[in-house]
This record gives structure tokens, sequence and C-alpha cells, in this order.
């Protein structure tokens, strides 16, 4: 349980409870990584989100998932302001869904200058799969 320890340190606030576990978002110098961990096992991935990454949160803040075709969907997103200095923000999201087989993290990163906070549709969980 290696991975418990490093999150325990890392952002105990970046979590997410799940029926069989819990999920949390560990990011830094060596990139946005999730990392579950149940009964069964612990596991990692690398996200393609870049810097500093958090699990994207309702209007109360506690962390937004929709049940999509391959599990419950977590956006984990990512936010510096614009260097053109339009005001804009250059905001990456990607998605990880938590399924039956573990963590699977969608193919495509969404990039848009929106700066947050924002509430994303279910389209934005469900259109990256």
């Amino acid at each position: 349980m290696a991975f418990t320890m490093m999150v325990t340190a890392a952002q105990a606030d970046d979590r997410a409870i799940l029926a069989d576990g819990e999920m949390a978002v560990l990011s830094g110098r060596t990139g946005c990584h999730v990392v579950m961990m149940t009964e069964a096992r612990d596991q990692v991935v690398e996200l393609d989100v870049s810097g500093l990454c958090q699990l994207h949160r309702d209007s109360t803040g506690a962390p937004r998932s929709v049940e999509g075709p391959v599990g419950r969907i977590f956006l984990v997103e990512q936010s510096v302001p614009a260097t053109d200095g339009s005001g804009d923000c250059d905001t990456q999201v990607q998605a990880v869904a938590v399924g039956e087989d573990g963590l699977v993290v969608a193919p495509n990163t969404a990039r848009v200058a929106s700066c947050p906070p924002f509430q994303w549709d279910e389209v934005m969980f469900l259109g990256v799969f």
C-alpha cells in the first residue's frame, strides 16, 4: 500500500470516495496522476494534463461524476492564466472512468479558454469516451 502513504502526504483533500475504495489525484513536478485504491488492488495512471491538476467539483465542492458506458466518469482539470493578456485561461480537461476493470483514461484531452470555477455539462463527461 505504498500509494496510500503517497496520497496521504500529497493532496488529501482531492479525493473521491468509491463504492469499494477511493480515488485521488496527485500532481506536481512529475505530472498529473490518478491513484485508485481498493481492497483488490492499487492502480496508478498518468494523464496527459500537465501541471497542477484537480478533480472537477460541483457547486458544493464535492467531486462531480457522471455514470457512463465505461463506468463512473470523473473529470481532471488544470488551468493557468493565458499568456496573451486576454484574461482567459488555458484549461486542460481529461476524463477518467472507474469501471469494473479499474481506471480507464479518455484518449483525448480537451483544451478550452474558460477560467474556473465552472460547471461542465454531462456532454463533457460522456463525449470523451
